[in-house]
């Protein structure tokens, strides 16, 4: 507690990790109801996420044939 307010409610600028891989992963997983609400940036994070995944699933594919 800092000056009798949790820590949770003085950072406010602060996100955590967990909340930020959760909230990464929802717009992977729903891009279209994401990609209203995404900024330029956020929208170029679902594109290359696309793309990475894509193209790891493609490279162990090949190396288990």
């Amino acid at each position: 507690m800092i000056n009798g307010w949790p820590r949770t409610c003085v950072n406010v600028g602060v996100m955590p990790l967990e909340v930020l891989l959760g909230r990464g992963l929802a717009c992977c997983l729903y891009p279209r109801a994401a990609w209203r609400v995404l900024t330029r940036t956020g929208r170029a994070f679902v594109i290359c996420a696309y793309a990475t995944g894509g193209f790891v699933t493609t490279l162990v594919a090949l190396q288990l044939l």
